[in-house]
């Protein structure tokens, strides 16, 4: 059986691999970004500092991603859907914060 930590890091790995894909469907990605919260939020393996850097870096991407999409276009949806990933991301970065 598969840690948390794996589980998390195959995860990551899905997600930057669909994320190079350009137009990237943003149910895909924020479905996989979600089950990589769960995984995380799992993991005992990985230190709180690591986990820190890990959100921080799918924080700065989900943001890129936000900011170039076009409200005009079909990006809406895509808007939305990203939308509740980064609060999930967010709040779990912050969460860290507070604890330290």
């Amino acid at each position: 059986m598969k840690s948390y930590k794996e589980l998390a890091e195959m995860t990551e790995t899905k997600i930057e691999k669909a994320a190079q894909k350009p137009g990237a469907r943003a149910n895909v990605l924020s479905d996989l970004i979600n089950c990589w919260l769960v995984f995380m939020g799992r993991d005992r393996e990985t230190e709180e500092e690591a986990k820190k850097e890990k959100y921080k870096k799918m924080l700065l991407y989900l943001e890129k991603t936000l900011e170039g999409i076009d409200p005009y276009g079909k990006g809406a949806g895509r808007f939305m859907n990203l939308t509740f990933s980064y609060n999930e991301v967010r709040e779990r970065l912050e969460e860290g914060e507070a604890k330290a």
